[in-house]
């Protein structure tokens, strides 16, 4: 309040404006008409006020003198509650205005951050396209190369014998319980289901006794794979897990394995189809040792849950070790991939799997013989390992 005007100066100025208007009719001035009064009239309420001053002032016997005076002082009392009232509400505006302001400077900042970020972002989904189109070309070269190798004895597929083909396991049946449905409640509500992915080194008692901390087992059918073993099984699950089977989840773990379970109503077409959402990579030099130094299941455990996949599968066939991400559709499949994409790692991109995908060991630049001989037998091998399972 620097520029309000201080008593002394404010009572100067009022007698001297007053002086003027009361000298008004007795000069013509333009300057004092201008300042006159332009509406005479006043209301009853103010004549009012008027007539109420006029009978106190008699009534007090005051002079002209303090009748100015009073009105000097009143009205710089009402000057100074307008220049408070003003300079609130100027306060409020600026304040108002900074606000504004702020919030105005705050969405530039966070707009150019956006933009910074999703420069970045183009920039890592380039880099990592770029590497993934290289790695394509790479695999196509050596894929063209290896079927020109397999080409060559495919001319005497029919005189070749079959001595060197891997013989399928016959199946072993287990009674376990004798089957009463008629009076057997939980017998007849027992279901028929296919696992996969039981470890080759569990003996038939191991997989009785696993599979029987998840229900009452009925019957067993167990046929060996490459490097696990497929069961069909008559159980009646326990109340936990029966409720898991029929949400549809697409795994359960049993004594830290991870195994995939299909109802057998299925069909095989019926588990291809669940199973056709799949990607592969390689595990990193770092996650290898990992897994190593600790189990499989820890590490595909974090994995799983990290990855956003159904269910996770670990392959020790080659030099570098492959994991395998199934997925419950295609949306999340490709969700998974283009999170893969913006990690900025190419060696931790998701590819999306086929029969076809390709697994190479060693250096696929190296074109002797010798070495594609033997890359021919471990394709074979790979392809018999990832096959999906037989019907029982």
């Amino acid at each position: 309040m620097e520029s309000a005007y201080k008593f002394t100066e404010y009572r100067y100025r009022f007698l001297k404006e007053t002086k003027n208007i009361s000298s008004a009719n007795s000069r013509t001035s333009t300057k004092s008409h201008e300042k006159a009064p332009r509406d005479g009239g006043l209301s009853k309420t103010e004549q009012n006020f008027l007539e109420s001053i006029r009978n106190d002032a008699v009534r007090r016997k005051e002079t002209i003198k303090d009748i100015v005076l009073k009105c000097s002082a009143v009205s710089f009392d009402v000057y100074i509650d307008e220049i408070k009232r003003l300079s609130w509400e100027n306060s409020k505006l600026r304040e108002e205005l900074q606000r504004k302001d702020h919030v105005m400077d705050r969405k530039v900042n966070e707009e150019k951050q956006q933009a910074r970020i999703i420069s970045q972002k183009n920039e890592q989904i380039k880099k990592i396209s770029q590497e993934v189109e290289k790695t394509r070309s790479e695999l196509k070269k050596v894929k063209t190369g290896v079927n020109k190798e397999i080409d060559q004895p495919k001319k005497s597929k029919k005189g070749r014998s079959t001595s060197n083909r891997r013989k399928r396991e016959e199946i072993l049946e287990i009674p376990v319980l004798p089957e009463n449905t008629r009076n057997d409640q939980q017998a007849k509500e027992a279901h028929d289901i296919f696992f996969y992915d039981i470890p080759k080194y569990w003996s038939e008692d191991d997989v009785r006794t696993n599979l029987m901390k998840i229900g009452t087992v009925y019957r067993l059918q167990i046929r060996g794979q490459y490097k696990y073993k497929t069961v069909k099984a008559k159980i009646a699950l326990n109340e936990n897990f029966e409720k898991t089977f029929l949400d549809g989840h697409f795994s359960i773990c049993i004594s830290k394995n991870f195994i995939r379970w299909y109802d057998a109503k299925l069909g095989l077409k019926g588990r291809q189809e669940r199973d056709q959402w799949q990607t592969v990579r390689d595990l990193t030099n770092e996650e290898m040792e990992s897994i190593k130094k600790g189990n499989t299941y820890d590490f595909t455990k974090k994995l799983q849950q990290t990855s956003k996949t159904a269910f996770i599968k670990i392959i020790k066939i080659t030099k570098n070790w492959k994991v395998i991400g199934y997925f419950k559709n295609l949306k999340e499949m490709g969700e998974a991939v283009e999170d893969s994409c913006t990690q900025g790692d190419i060696n931790r991109v998701w590819l999306v799997r086929n029969k076809k995908t390709i697994y190479k060991d060693g250096d696929a630049k190296i074109e002797t013989k010798k070495l594609h001989e033997k890359k021919i037998v471990q394709e074979k091998e790979t392809a018999t390992d990832n096959r999906t399972n037989p019907p029982l």
